[in-house]
């Protein structure tokens, strides 16, 4: 069943009698203000369907959608409906690897303007999604009020009837806030180049740890972005709630101090000394930059628990942090890899099981729709695994997206720096 409510809301001003006008003739703006009625079911929307594709009025049809909006859900079915006089429409999201063909193509409804693409989704899940009209632009979906930010603007969103925004990422009154340092720009003898980082400190607490774990974000200014990552608010509600203990974030910008580059794909691969996808990466300048030039720079001014320390990153900061977990785990011995891009360093998995040190807890956040990056970190899962690291492993009914990262990194962040 498609579960919409519509409200329709006549204000009616009192007649004012100096005038010498009639009241208004309520049944007839009541009639005025009818509101088509929405699809009671899949069947009904075929039915529609098929209709206008006879020849049936379109109109009258869009009518309908614009007055319940999209998407249509039914069950586990989800209908996506645009006029366009393009040649070609199609829906583009993560289940087509944001890219066309088969998989992305919406169905040209008869000889109308009208297009139709319909998917299966699981009950708990979210995906964002883009309108592409061929030959000309990408869109989000007018009717859809659902959006979420992500690196190249707003996308689309489907929420199925299931899924449960997360919480965490909601401020709350009461909730004593962290502070959020300014930007700093650090010169970086290592890269070459400035570097845009911003430290997260906790509120003040009585019973907090005389020595602080630290979390090193990568992708900082997405992640402290309330919109796209939410993890300054994310951090205070966890604090406050004792499902963590307080602890100092940095969060480290790949972005050029005038934002004009993301310089994330050169600073967080690895680069291979022979020229192979298939064999070990030594060369890493931002992973030295962390290690030898912010790390010092940070930590001097805190009391810092080096046994807690973790990296934090997603998709190309993910496999980072898979790196570093390699090359470095009495650095960062607590890891975050969101849907870790592992494509890009495959012999990583193989890495972890000849490691002679091993991270002492982990995280691989993998979206169930993100076909790209899936398998590479199933893998990693089962190196990991099978080297007895303490492990929280999920599939998120989600994308790679900002949706997907804001809604998991609670749980993460609380199994990272569980008590010991």
């Amino acid at each position: 069943m498609c579960s919409v409510i519509v409200t329709v809301a006549v204000l009616l001003a009192a007649p004012d009698p100096s005038a010498g006008h009639e009241p208004p003739d309520v049944g007839h703006m009541a009639l005025i203000a009818t509101t088509p009625p929405p699809f009671t079911d899949r069947a009904e929307l075929e039915a529609a369907l098929a209709a206008v594709e006879r020849g049936g009025d379109v109109e009258a049809f869009w009518s309908r959608v614009k007055a319940v909006g999209l998407p249509l859900i039914f069950g586990d079915h989800v209908v996506l409906l645009h006029r366009s006089d393009a040649e070609a429409v199609e829906w583009r999201s993560d289940l087509t690897d944001w890219g066309g063909g088969a998989l992305a193509a919406g169905r040209r409804v008869g000889d109308t303007d009208l297009w139709v693409y319909q998917l299966d989704l699981k009950p708990g899940a979210r995906l964002d999604y883009k309108i592409v009209e061929l030959r000309a632009r990408w869109l989000v979906d007018p009717l859809n009020p659902q959006q979420q930010l992500g690196g190249y603007g707003p996308n689309s969103e489907i929420r199925m009837p299931a899924f449960v925004p997360p919480a965490s990422v909601v401020r709350r009154a009461g909730v004593p806030a962290g502070t959020l340092g300014p930007v700093e720009v650090i010169r970086s003898a290592k890269l070459g180049a400035d570097v845009v980082v911003r430290v997260y400190t906790p509120a003040k607490r009585a019973d907090a740890p005389r020595k602080l774990p630290i979390l090193y974000v990568t992708d900082g200014s997405d992640y402290w972005n309330d919109d796209m990552g939410a993890l300054v608010t994310t951090l205070d509600n966890l604090i406050a709630d004792r499902r963590i203990p307080p602890l100092v974030a940095v969060f480290v910008d790949a972005w050029d101090e005038k934002r004009t580059q993301n310089r994330r794909e050169g600073w967080f691969v690895p680069q291979p000394s022979t020229g192979s996808r298939d064999t070990p990466w030594t060369t890493c300048p931002f992973c030295d930059f962390l290690v030898d030039e912010l790390r010092p720079r940070v930590e001097s001014r805190f009391s810092i628990d080096p046994t807690r320390r973790a990296i934090m990153g997603t998709s190309l900061g993910g496999l980072n942090a898979a790196y570093l977990g390699l090359r470095n785990p009495d650095v960062f011995p607590l890891l975050v890899m969101q849907s870790p891009a592992v494509g890009w360093q495959p012999w990583i998995p193989a890495g972890y099981s000849k490691a002679k040190t091993l991270p002492r807890r982990a995280v691989i956040d993998p979206g169930a729709y993100e076909a790209r990056f899936l398998p590479g970190a199933q893998l990693l899962r089962d190196a990991l695994t099978a080297r007895q690291v303490p492990l929280w492993y999920a599939e998120a009914l989600d994308g790679h997206s900002w949706g997907h990262w804001r809604a998991t990194a609670a749980p993460a962040l609380e199994f990272v720096f569980a008590e010991r």
